[in-house]
């Protein structure tokens, strides 16, 4: 059976954190221990253990996804697309604070008040010698495996110790 993508499509910003220009002061991490992520080949898979919704992400949207795994500010990830990519700030900008709100919303990043100066930039994918057109960063999510995922037992483990030590009611 061939699986089709759900378009993750942009909704209402009021849930999001950070509006306008206070994204520029944003930083945000993966929201962990709830969401699980692998980049391959250029593509970043992350999977929402606690709702069994699974994402890709290409691209512009996967080169996001590393930032924001190495933690860096919004700004940061601006300035790292603006390197990678042909586009003007503004539009490479606003379409990635559209994406972000995306993650937001999908409970796949969260915003984090550590204090980092300069995020991991060893977590990014090389830059190529030469720049690709800035495209819109795309969410794909996927629930075909929702059933599979949530059935999973190491999702009922002890932080703490991790598989194979069982949550044990308190």
């Amino acid at each position: 059976m061939l699986r089709t993508p759900n378009l993750v499509r942009d909704r209402a910003s009021e849930n999001c954190l950070f509006h306008g220009s206070d994204f520029s002061r944003g930083r945000f991490q993966v929201n962990s221990p709830h969401v699980a992520h692998e980049t391959i080949d250029g593509e970043t898979i992350a999977i929402d253990l606690e709702t069994g919704n699974y994402y890709s992400l290409e691209n512009v949207a996967s080169d996001i996804w590393l930032a924001v795994a190495a933690q860096l500010s919004f700004s940061q990830i601006v300035d790292e697309l603006e390197t990678r990519y042909d586009g003007n700030r503004k539009e490479i900008e606003e379409k990635t604070i559209q994406f972000v709100k995306q993650l937001q919303q999908e409970n796949l990043i969260v915003v984090t008040y550590k204090s980092k100066a300069d995020g991991d930039l060893s977590l990014l994918s090389p830059i190529l010698p030469s720049k690709s057109a800035f495209e819109s960063p795309r969410l794909n999510k996927y629930d075909d495996m929702q059933d599979l995922l949530l059935l999973d037992p190491i999702h009922e483990v002890q932080e703490e110790r991790g598989w194979p030590n069982l949550k044990t009611e308190s």
